[in-house]
């Protein structure tokens, strides 16, 4: 026989379970994948990595309050497009990758999972509508500022005044387009040798070309193949005594003579920024992608010393910071 009270017990139990099922569903952790070209990293290097440290400065705890999904393509982009179909098989809330070849994979995989990029200028690329209203999934900070290319070859000529010959290390599926890196060159009197670096093994290749050429200098492209590798490279142009030219100022701490470009971590760690709107309920194609607000100088002298080449004074000057 049905009782009273068991009427009363299934009632309550009918009206708890869509309840426990609610509760469960808003503490449900999100998750932000990471669609990196190179790597793998180690564990301490991921805790260090500037947008993780972005979003616990932000209060998102990793491990309890949000997720992170790793996939690594190990200096090869060719398989970023299957790591980019990986992540969104999972369902991960925001897919965070840097570089053209990683917003291209990304974009390709989803047309719904928002996706944040550092480094590449999206507009030029055509994966985005404008920088204040991106218009689709995508989002994020661009390293590329206006006039820059023509600036950092201006740089290294008053670094270098005798440099004719110049080895520029790009990807042609990385690097921004080399027309302006082809005009900036004929303006300043210099002969380029374009050398292509896809992947990391393509990098004794790019050696031994260089090698054989003897250029006056190396410039290397603001792309993620040459930020990856920035050590290596600094190790050969050293061992060349070639005077070397890059991006972003990690390649100066690793050896290179200079660099001229933004922050790489400070351009990461404001990715985090973006990331936690996006987890907040923000729509990416309403987020605008940020440009750079300020480029930097870093000259290694202890570089140049090594390789004979005294920096003039005036760009000495100029330099925001100089390594001794």
């Amino acid at each position: 026989m049905i009782t009273r009270r068991h009427c009363l017990s299934a009632a309550v139990a009918a009206l708890a379970a869509p309840m426990a099922l609610r509760v469960q569903a808003q503490k449900r952790v999100p998750v932000v994948g990471f669609l990196e070209p190179q790597g793998p990293f180690t564990p301490e290097q991921r805790s260090q990595n500037s947008t993780i440290v972005g979003l616990r400065e932000l209060g998102w705890e990793p491990g309890k309050s949000l997720k992170f999904e790793d996939v690594y393509a190990e200096g090869d982009h060719s398989r970023l497009p299957a790591l980019a179909a990986a992540l969104v098989a999972k369902k991960v809330d925001v897919i965070v990758t840097r570089g053209s070849a990683g917003a291209i994979a990304a974009q390709r995989a989803t047309d719904t999972i928002p996706i944040v990029v550092s480094g590449p200028d999206l507009v030029a690329l055509g994966l985005a509508h404008s920088y204040a209203r991106p218009g689709g999934n995508i989002t994020g900070l661009t390293v590329v500022a206006e006039g820059i290319t023509a600036k950092r070859l201006e740089m290294l000529k008053l670094a270098v005044p005798a440099a004719k010959r110049v080895a520029y290390i790009y990807s042609p599926g990385q690097s921004p387009r080399t027309e302006g890196v082809l005009a900036a060159a004929q303006a300043q009197g210099v002969t380029l040798s374009m050398v292509k670096v896809d992947r990391t093994a393509d990098l004794e290749a790019a050696f031994a070309e260089i090698s054989r050429n003897r250029p006056d200098a190396i410039w290397c492209a603001d792309n993620v193949p040459n930020f990856g590798n920035r050590a290596r490279i600094a190790e050969f142009a050293a061992r060349e005594r070639l005077p070397s030219l890059h991006a972003f100022p990690q390649a100066a701490e690793s050896g290179a003579l200079m660099s001229y470009g933004v922050n790489i971590r400070e351009t990461d760690r404001r990715l985090a920024l973006h990331v936690d709107k996006i987890l907040k309920g923000a729509n990416p194609a309403e987020l605008p992608i940020e440009r750079p607000a300020s480029l930097d100088l870093v000259i290694n002298l202890k570089t140049a010393r090594a390789i004979g080449l005294v920096v003039p004074q005036e760009l000495l000057l100029s330099a925001q910071r100089v390594i001794e």
